[in-house]
């Protein structure tokens, strides 16, 4: 950011307190905005996986490297100074929305693991219903039986 504030103003001490104050705005955001989704999927997620976020900022980097200093600078053409923007807020907004669809997934998988237990919790209570249900019968059986009446009579 300096370079461009550097062409677009000509001064150097500028072009540094305005690169410093770009540098604190994108930190701020940063901690304001994606450090409890990150904290959050970062605790509930395996480590093996976030090789992969860190791929996005280095294809940004790269790309970003490539259309400021190869094979012209910014000096040489500061009509790509807009592209070159365009493409940073553009890297903030993708890495945004990767670290929130990541938040739903890992809510989704979440919620799929407590439907199952929920599942298997329901599934016990229904066959601790069905041997209550069994053994009531039992018991009227046997009670009925100590009178001489038929099981037949009284069990439906």
């Amino acid at each position: 950011m300096a370079s461009v504030l550097q062409i677009c103003t000509g001064n150097e001490i500028l072009a540094l307190a305005g690169s410093l104050l770009v540098h604190t705005g994108i930190l701020i955001f940063l901690y304001v905005c994606l450090r409890n989704t990150w904290l959050q999927t970062y605790e509930s997620s395996s480590i093996k996986e976030w090789w992969g976020l860190c791929l996005i900022p280095v294809f940004f980097y790269c790309g970003f490297s490539f259309l400021a200093f190869f094979p012209h600078t910014l000096y040489e053409i500061p009509d790509n100074i807009p592209g070159v923007v365009l493409f940073i807020l553009t890297m903030f907004v993708s890495y945004a929305v990767v670290l929130r669809y990541v938040e739903s997934e890992s809510k989704r998988t979440e919620i799929y693991w407590k439907n199952v237990l929920f599942g298997s919790y329901i599934k016990g209570l229904e066959n601790q219903y069905n041997l209550l249900e069994r053994s009531e019968r039992n018991l009227k059986i046997r009670a009925t039986a100590g009178f001489g009446l038929t099981p037949a009579l009284v069990c439906p």
